[in-house]
């Protein structure tokens, strides 16, 4: 007689060995995607520098990455095209703590480059993000550029 399948108690030892497995790894994941959400705010700041750089060379005016640590927030601005009067804002302002679910800290509030893509600040900008326990950071030197 030919069987096909598989019986009840091989079907229940695999399951069995399947949600070992999962309550192993699964803490490991969950802490591994912290670790990524807290990186990921990392970049989105380094994305934003580089944005500020390149605008303010391509529209020959300084370009400034602001920073909101109290609300978690980067943004981009710099002069209006056209002659016209005023501040654009360049892109969106990025919530960090609504899009990461992480807290921030900086040294300052805002890095200035000037129209040759230069940074005109006084010194280095540190920038730690946090969450959970999990934590990286961020450093803007004096000409702009980004260490981490």
């Amino acid at each position: 007689m030919l069987r096909r399948g598989f019986t009840l108690i091989e079907l229940l030892i695999a399951i069995t060995v399947a949600g070992i497995m999962l309550g192993i790894g699964l803490p490991r994941l969950r802490g591994a995607m912290i670790q990524e959400s807290v990186r990921s705010a990392r970049r989105e700041v380094t994305t934003r520098l580089a944005n500020a750089r390149a605008v303010a060379v391509q529209r020959g005016c300084p370009a400034t990455l602001r920073m909101n640590a109290a609300a978690t927030q980067v943004w981009v601005t710099t002069c209006r095209t056209g002659g016209a009067v005023g501040i654009d804002t360049i892109g969106t302002v990025a919530n960090l703590g609504t899009r990461y679910q992480v807290a921030m800290a900086a040294s300052s509030n805002a890095v200035v480059f000037g129209p040759h893509g230069i940074a005109t600040g006084a010194g280095w900008v540190a920038l730690k993000f946090a969450r959970s326990g999990h934590t990286d950071s961020l450093a803007i030197s004096p000409v702009g550029r980004a260490a981490w």
